[in-house]
């Protein structure tokens, strides 16, 4: 699927096509070239909606890869974050640690409606629980 998405991608845009495809053979697609890291990460995700997560994944890894190879980055680990877990994963307070919670609150500068949205929470009652949780002030 994710192949399927970034050659649609590259016939529309023939920069990110020279950049992250191989040159296509006769009358063959180019096809993507993709870090095994990025490849591990995808698989493993609990993909719980619609292909629209793949593709706000695979969209962030366009924007933030900085080789010849869609790469696994914290732009894409982000992006994953954000969509949540799917209902039959961890609880969220599993899913983030307080090395977690602080760094999105650095990331942030302190700011609480912004470190929530970076981790991907539901609203701010979530980060806030956490930040008890864990001790945060």
């Amino acid at each position: 699927m994710a192949r399927h998405l970034v050659r649609g991608i590259a016939k529309e845009d023939p920069d990110l096509a020279e950049r992250f495809c191989t040159e296509p053979k006769g009358e063959g697609a180019p096809e993507p070239r993709f870090s095994i890291a990025l490849i591990e990460r995808l698989i493993a995700h609990k993909w719980s909606h619609h292909v629209r997560e793949l593709e706000a994944a695979l969209w962030a890894a366009l924007a933030s890869s900085t080789g010849r190879r869609l790469a696994l980055t914290a732009d894409v680990e982000a992006e994953l974050r954000r969509q949540g877990p799917s209902s039959d994963s961890a609880p969220v307070g599993e899913l983030f640690s307080a090395d977690d919670v602080r760094s999105a609150l650095e990331r942030n500068g302190g700011v609480k409606e912004r470190a929530w949205r970076d981790l991907g929470l539901k609203n701010r009652w979530a980060l806030l629980r956490l930040m008890k949780k864990y001790g945060i002030d």
